[in-house]
């Protein structure tokens, strides 16, 4: 018994918004931006 695989599909993810509870949302926010890059849209 072989097992098919179709076409690749395009990925369709577009934003992953995750929760975690922090100390400081200050000091984590800090970290996202200036650590990691990310980039702040809504405020």
């Amino acid at each position: 018994m072989s097992a098919q695989i179709g076409p690749l599909s395009q990925p369709n993810v577009q934003q992953a918004v995750p929760f975690f509870r922090v100390a400081s949302i200050e000091d984590s926010l800090r970290f996202y931006v200036d650590g990691l890059g990310f980039v702040v849209k809504h405020t």
